[in-house]
């Protein structure tokens, strides 16, 4: 109601406020190409920089909002050819391309306006994960930052020092890798997993150490793991099956995978994965079950007394 009487008054003296307002109104109503049409008439009826400057800003965000990310990195960009411009706007620029996938541009973006503390903090990270650890150990004061930067550059003394000020338990895991110490990186991993129940970096490093044990079976384990935290369920089938070939005898893992064939529909699979779930454990009451249901659900009489049959 507040936008619909500021655009009465403002329809005949102030065709950039008028638009302003409307936009407004389509944004609390969610119709956002609207708001941003309306946003594209306020810049054209602007009368200063300080006006073009702020509708350009919400015109971009409306663009993030809307997916589309490639006209919101423009609208920013627009806006970073102003004078004064607030460092949360480089922030938002950087963290668009680092979306697009090109964090070399979020770099340089954010060097742009390298004397705010806050963006050098940035910076540092972007450094740390795009291979630049030397850039990331002088450009910030943060110890985390600062200890992954020096077992990047093979600094173990001066990383470990800081690792055990701070108590960094997956840099703790980090270092033991690194230097070889695969039973302590293991316990580290442990002791990050207490913290961080689901992560899926405690996955990752315990993949890592098993493929320096060469211990294929346990590698293959948790990369599997890894990709199901981070909702990749083909690969971590996939991971879980190489497992499944070196030990075809793991009850857990046997029992995982029938559970994620049921889970993607796929009752064939599942069936035989409940199948050989129930010759390991005989007494698995979920496999018995699930056997039972497939074989009224699909027609399976014949294979379930078989099955059943061969048991007793």
């Amino acid at each position: 109601m507040a936008y619909e009487q500021l655009m009465d008054i403002y329809a005949d003296t102030d065709r950039y406020k008028y638009y302003v307002c409307r936009a407004n109104l389509q944004s609390v109503e969610q119709r956002y190409e609207s708001a941003i049409n309306d946003y594209k008439k306020a810049i054209c009826h602007a009368q200063t920089d300080e006006q073009i400057l702020s509708a350009r800003f919400v015109l971009a965000t409306l663009y993030e909002q809307t997916k589309n990310n490639s006209k919101a990195i423009d609208e920013y960009l627009r806006v970073l050819d102003c004078d004064g411009v607030n460092e949360e706007v480089y922030l938002k620029l950087a963290n668009l391309y680092i979306k697009e996938d090109a964090p070399a541009a979020a770099i340089d973006i954010l060097e742009r306006k390298s004397d705010s503390p806050k963006i050098r903090q940035e910076l540092a990270k972007l450094y740390l994960h795009t291979g630049q650890s030397q850039k990331a150990a002088e450009f910030t004061d943060d110890e985390y930052i600062k200890a992954a930067a020096m077992i990047d550059l093979g600094e173990y003394e001066k990383a470990w020092e800081l690792v055990q000020k701070g108590n960094f338990t997956d840099l703790k895991a980090r270092y033991y890798y690194e230097t070889g110490d695969s039973e302590k990186a293991l316990a580290a991993v442990d002791e990050f997993e207490e913290k961080e129940k689901k992560s899926a970096v405690v996955h990752q490093m315990r993949a890592l150490v098993y493929e320096n044990l060469e211990d294929d079976f346990n590698a293959h384990l948790n990369w599997g793991k890894y990709h199901l935290v981070r909702g990749s369920k083909d690969i971590a089938v996939n991971e879980f099956l190489a497992a499944y070939k070196i030990n075809p005898n793991d009850a857990d893992l046997t029992s995982r995978l029938a559970a994620l064939y049921d889970e993607a529909g796929d009752k064939d699979y599942a069936m035989e994965f409940y199948e050989k779930l129930a010759r390991l454990e005989p007494t698995n009451k979920l496999a018995a079950q699930k056997i039972s249901e497939f074989g009224r659900e699909e027609g399976f009489l014949d294979k379930l007394i078989t099955f059943f049959g061969n048991k007793t």
